[in-house]
């Protein structure tokens, strides 16, 4: 088996676990497909490392990248979102009370 099969399969593990992450979050949080996203430029990244040969290692450093800063950017515009949906959360619970 190859040295990188191991990052192939965890990069498409945690990409299929996003998914199914956000389908089961969907009526919970506005914003989810932000996630499914994010998870499925893991499962894209996993087949790009697949398809790449081992000789190619900057090709791979150059993906590693972009999936960094593509991933990045979407935890952060969905952390955005879950944080306004916490303070519409608790101003709805202050509300209550």
């Amino acid at each position: 088996m190859a040295k990188g099969c191991g990052a192939k399969r965890h990069v498409t593990i945690t990409g299929a676990l996003k998914i199914v992450l956000a389908i089961r979050l969907r009526r919970d949080i506005r914003g989810e497909w932000l996630l499914a996203l994010s998870g499925a430029a893991s499962i894209l990244l996993s087949a790009l490392i697949l398809a790449t040969p081992l000789t190619a290692t900057l090709a791979l450093i150059w993906a590693l990248g972009v999936y960094a800063i593509v991933a990045g950017g979407l935890s952060i515009a969905l952390s955005v979102r879950v944080r306004h949906w916490e303070r519409s959360v608790i101003e709805g619970l202050e509300r209550a009370a």
